[in-house]
């Protein structure tokens, strides 16, 4: 028989059973939910002053100076330009995508360490831990240690012997903004002894943030360094690609954007990425933590569902969902109205 639920009764019935159990979810931000309008990149020309994914804060400082500049802090991108050296090519990551294959990925500017401005920083959510994050060279900075330019020496020198190095360290800190700890990863090193083992980073490489995951961290400071500096600071280009990085939040299961509250936008989050099989975040709709997106993490969306509101848009249509009781459900909304075939 068929059975025709009104969009009241139906997210009434989505609601009778609520369970409020916290757990820790892996929350993966590879920037690929946020927008770009008109362009490849985002630099914070919008005087937003930052911008949010999936509840991690990203700090940007931008002084409108001409159309295209000035920003500090984070940018985000989806350019591929691993050969055009300079300025003019700041937003590329020199390994040519974002981590794995991706499209988009962070670009961070340390103003703060070019001489004057601000540090790119993380702020987290409260109860979450940072766990991994991968970073790479930007094309800008990368083809100027390996040439050099204006501004900039050749890594190595003129012989090649040079030891030099360029230097990220990530800094935990705590609410009063005080270091509680740190690691650091090596994005061009010339110091061995052979020097065919010189390297300038042109992968995605992890690191390992868990040396801070008990130390009350609430932010990420990213810091550079290196041996070619000059009156007003460092002469190497301060920039870097940051993507893929992993968070654990303590959440609700089913809170998929991580705001707090289980609601219909972590259904259409489920809903997105139904089908992926393979390495799935929780914050892709992956609410049991088994890498796949199915069935069994809408059940648990449906068993935390909280918000018992009228709605003025269709919820999204999933190709097959299921309802506590082994009933199968298939959802549309031809006037509004869903049809349950039981």
């Amino acid at each position: 028989m068929k059975l025709h639920l009104s969009t009241k009764d139906y997210l009434f019935m989505l609601s009778f059973t609520l369970s409020n159990s916290l757990y820790a979810a892996n929350v993966q931000i590879d920037f690929e939910e946020l927008p770009l309008v008109s362009s490849d990149f985002y630099n914070g020309s919008d005087l937003a002053g930052g911008f949010v994914s999936y509840g991690m804060d990203f700090n940007n400082l931008y002084t409108n100076i001409t159309s295209t500049c000035c920003w500090q802090g984070w940018a985000y991108s989806q350019t591929t330009d691993t050969t055009t050296p300079g300025a003019a090519n700041q937003y590329s990551a020199f390994a040519g995508s974002g981590a794995a294959g991706s499209a988009k990925y962070g670009i961070a500017f340390s103003g703060f360490d070019a001489g004057g401005g601000i540090i790119p920083e993380i702020t987290l959510p409260v109860n979450s831990t940072p766990a991994s994050v991968q970073i790479t060279n930007t094309t800008y900075a990368a083809l100027s240690m390996q040439t050099g330019d204006g501004f900039a020496k050749k890594f190595g020198g003129l012989s090649g012997n040079d030891p030099d190095w360029f230097l990220l360290t990530v800094n935990g800190l705590n609410v009063a903004d005080t270091v509680v700890g740190n690691v650091s990863l090596y994005l061009a090193d010339y110091r061995f002894a052979n020097s065919a083992e010189d390297y300038i980073l042109d992968q995605w490489t992890e690191v390992d943030l868990t040396p801070l995951a008990n130390l009350d961290v609430r932010k990420l400071s990213f810091r550079l360094s290196s041996t070619d500096n000059g009156q007003f600071g460092m002469n190497t280009p301060a920039y870097f690609a940051l993507d893929n990085f992993f968070v654990d939040v303590t959440t609700t299961p089913g809170d998929f954007d991580v705001n707090g509250s289980v609601e219909l936008p972590d259904l259409t989050i489920w809903n997105t990425h139904y089908g992926v099989d393979l390495k799935a975040a929780f914050n892709h709709g992956d609410a049991d933590k088994d890498g796949d997106v199915d069935g069994t993490d809408f059940l648990t969306w449906q068993e935390n569902f909280t918000t018992v509101a009228s709605i003025t848009q269709s919820i999204p249509e999933p190709t097959t969902l299921f309802i506590t009781g082994g009933l199968t459900l298939g959802l549309y909304l031809p006037g509004r109205r869903h049809q349950i075939f039981i």
